[in-house]
C-alpha cells in the first residue's frame, strides 16, 4: 500500500500537472567548480523524504486531488523552485544543502498537525467552525510558506557570469553560487518575502479569505509580519517550526554536522565576493509560544 501511495505522489510531482516555469533538468551538465546547478521543483520534491512530506500534506489537507494540486502542491513547487539547494542558515545542522526546503516542508507538516487540534475560529459556533475548516487549513499552510521566504533575502546569489540573482526574478536558470550576507536594511528580507508571497500564493486565496473577516484580518497580519495581530495563525506557524527544529536537532546533532556537509566543492563561507560573510542564524530556535488554556477550544480527541 505504501508503495502505491508513494508512486502516486511521484506522479503528482512529475506528471501532467508539473509546473512549466521551473528550469528543466539537463543531461550530464558541466558545472563550474564552486557552483551548483539549478534543478526543477519536480526533481527537488522527488527525493524520498520530500515525497513522504508531500504525502503527509495531502492527508492533512483533506481535499480532493484537483484542489490539492491547486491550493497546496503548486505553491510548494513554486517555493521549491526558488529555494533550490539553499541551506536554512549559515551554520549548524541547518546549514546543509537543501536545508531550507526541508525545514519548510517539515514545518508545514507539523503546523498542519497542530492545526487539526483546534476548531477555528475560536469562540465561534460549531457550524461556523465546520464551514471554515478548509480555509483555516489553507491559511495555516500559506502562513508557513510565507515565514520562510525572507530567508532568501539574506542570500547573495550570483551566476558564473557575475550577474546577481534576486528571488523576484524567478527561479535560477544557470549554475550559481551563494552566501549569507547582512541585508542593507533590517526590513528588506521581510518585504522581499511579502512580495514573493503575493506572487506564489494561488490567485483565488485573497478573495476566498476575504469572505471570513477574522481569518482575513489575521492572515494579513501574518503577511506583513505583524506578530502582535497574527493570532492563532502565528501560534500554529511557530509551533510547527519549533517541532521541526526539535526533530532537526535530533536528526543532525552538532557532532554530526561534518557528516552532512556540502557534497560539492562549495560552502557558504568559502564563496568569494566583496562582502564579508556574517553570522546569520536565520532559522534559530524560536521563543516558545503557548496558548492560554482558557482561550483554546480543542476538538475531541477522536477527530
Amino acid at each position: 500500500m505504501i508503495h502505491i501511495i508513494l508512486s502516486r505522489m511521484r506522479g503528482w510531482l512529475s506528471g501532467p500537472f508539473a509546473s512549466a516555469g521551473t528550469p528543466p533538468d539537463r543531461q550530464e551538465p558541466i558545472v563550474p567548480a564552486g557552483y551548483l546547478l539549478p534543478v526543477s521543483a519536480e526533481t527537488l520534491l522527488a527525493e524520498a523524504s520530500r515525497v513522504q512530506r508531500v504525502g503527509q500534506l495531502r492527508q492533512l489537507t483533506g481535499v480532493d486531488e484537483k484542489l490539492f494540486i491547486t491550493l497546496y502542491l503548486e505553491p510548494v513547487r513554486a517555493c521549491a523552485a526558488l529555494m533550490q539547494q539553499f541551506p536554512a542558515s549559515e551554520r549548524d545542522g541547518y546549514a546543509r544543502l537543501g536545508g531550507l526546503l526541508d525545514m519548510m516542508l517539515d514545518s508545514l507538516v507539523f503546523a498542519l498537525k497542530h492545526r487539526k487540534a483546534y476548531m477555528l475560529p475560536m469562540n465561534s459556533d460549531v457550524e461556523s467552525q465546520s464551514r471554515q475548516t478548509e480555509v483555516w487549513t489553507a491559511a495555516t499552510a500559506y502562513s508557513v510558506l510565507l515565514s520562510f521566504l525572507p530567508v532568501l533575502g539574506h542570500l547573495q546569489v550570483e551566476y558564473e557570469s557575475g550577474v546577481s540573482w534576486h528571488p523576484l526574478q524567478g527561479p535560477l536558470m544557470a549554475p550559481y553560487r551563494f552566501r549569507f550576507v547582512a541585508p542593507t536594511s533590517a526590513m528588506l528580507p521581510e518585504r522581499t518575502g511579502l512580495l514573493l508571497g503575493t506572487q506564489l500564493l494561488p490567485v483565488v486565496a485573497p478573495a476566498w479569505f476575504s469572505r471570513f473577516p477574522e481569518l482575513y484580518r489575521t492572515f494579513l497580519a501574518v503577511l506583513v509580519g505583524d506578530d502582535t495581530q497574527g493570532g492563532m495563525l502565528r501560534v500554529l506557524v511557530q509551533n510547527g517550526r519549533q517541532e521541526a527544529e526539535k526533530q532537526w536537532r535530533m536528526r543532525y546533532p552538532p557532532s554530526s554536522v561534518a557528516a552532512v556537509a556540502s557534497p560539492v566543492p562549495v560552502t557558504v563561507a568559502s564563496v568569494p565576493g566583496p562582502l564579508a560573510a556574517g553570522a546569520l542564524p536565520v532559522s534559530a530556535p524560536l521563543s516558545p509560544v503557548t496558548v492560554p488554556p482558557v482561550a483554546v477550544q480543542k476538538v475531541a480527541s477522536d477527530t
